[in-house]
């Protein structure tokens, strides 16, 4: 399966997804006169137009047990389908093509149905989340811009076998530092079928509000005003003297964890005025409900300590398992050295005395042994 399928797969999520994005933006933008484009890609009705006879197909491609197989066809073929209202019945339907909306199997069958298209190279990685795709071009010349067009159109073609339909009105186009292009002609907006792709200078990509400059600016702006609606409500609450420990629980679920998501990917770039900004509203919390919250930081190292503890005990577990074998190496290395010393001095203990015995016994030697 592809590795940039951050959808519905163990311990994977949004944050995993915008973190590699992120890392890819501001690793190459430490290169002089390179820039990044982000195709947000966006579909027509994506699962519904998922074809059955493609994806099982690229199921036997995956090795997957020819039982499972058919137990997929079975769930997406001959499915009926009507209509209800006011107690009237639409005549019924039989569906061969798509997938069940709402079926927690259908996000994944569609993983599996665009698992084969796919890049990761040193220009272009295209990162997915079921069917949320972000193809991110790290530029910096001509060519660059050549590999990058060039997989636009391989895409286009592999969708419209797939019979995938992209909507080119919503798919966007995101610059970011754009004015370090080295030529206006590295800026040309991408075309697909005839239409100009519309380029933007934000965009919300898994929850969280990307800009030209990474500034996160509009996604501050976006939180305080969700948070604050939110805040409106627990002060209305408080007038009505309701229990500090039920305003706490509505506060962590409706504030803290839209404070807190995907925290990981933003918190470190923004200014401190920013997280004055968002601080602020935690400090009026605490004021509101009269029970002390925790800080934006410390939140922000509780997520971080939360999600990367699995692998700080890998790591821990790794170094211990390094450092017993290195010892026991060592160890059996001097245990070596001073079996070979002793049977040195052994030896030449013995041949001291045997000349000794030779000279003094004329011949007749005496040897000792010397345990």
């Amino acid at each position: 399966m592809d590795p940039l399928q951050f959808a519905y797969k163990a311990k994977r999520g949004v944050e995993d997804a915008t973190l590699t994005l992120m890392e890819l933006v501001t690793h190459h933008l430490d290169q002089t006169g390179s820039f990044i484009r982000i195709l947000m890609m966006d579909f027509s009705s994506a699962f519904n137009t998922l074809q059955t006879h493609l994806l099982l197909s690229r199921l036997l491609d995956l090795d997957v047990s020819p039982g499972i197989v058919l137990l997929v066809r079975a769930f997406l073929r001959d499915r009926p389908q009507t209509v209800c209202m006011k107690g009237v019945k639409s005549n019924e339907l039989i569906l061969n093509t798509g997938a069940p909306q709402g079926c927690v199997l259908s996000p994944i069958l569609f993983s599996i149905y665009t698992n084969e298209i796919m890049s990761n190279t040193t220009t272009l990685t295209l990162i997915k989340f079921a069917d949320d795709m972000a193809l991110v071009a790290r530029l910096k010349d001509e060519q660059s811009l050549s590999i990058y067009f060039n997989f636009i159109g391989h895409l286009i073609s592999w969708f419209d076998k797939s019979y995938l339909r992209l909507n080119v009105k919503k798919t966007k186009e995101l610059f970011i530092e754009k004015h370090r292009a080295r030529d206006t002609s590295l800026l040309q907006p991408v075309r697909i079928k005839s239409e100009d792709v519309e380029i933007v200078e934000t965009f919300k990509y898994l929850g969280t509000v990307l800009d030209y400059n990474l500034s996160f600016t509009t996604h501050v702006d976006t939180v305080c005003k969700k948070v604050n609606q939110r805040m409106y409500l627990i002060r209305k609450l408080k007038k009505f003297d309701v229990d500090k420990k039920i305003l706490e629980m509505i506060y962590r679920s409706l504030v803290e964890s839209i404070l807190t998501f995907n925290i990981v990917t933003y918190y470190g770039h923004l200014t401190d005025k920013q997280k004055n900004r968002l601080n602020k509203i935690v400090n009026i919390a605490t004021k509101v409900i009269n029970l002390k919250q925790k800080s934006l930081n410390g939140l922000y190292q509780q997520t971080v300590v939360t999600d990367f503890r699995p692998r700080q005990r890998s790591l821990v577990v790794v170094v211990v398992v390094v450092i017993v074998v290195v010892v026991v190496e060592v160890v059996l290395i001097v245990v070596v050295v001073v079996v070979v010393v002793v049977v040195v001095v052994v030896v030449v203990v013995v041949v001291v005395e045997v000349v000794a015995a030779a000279a003094a016994g004329g011949g007749v030697l005496k040897l000792s042994i010397i345990t």
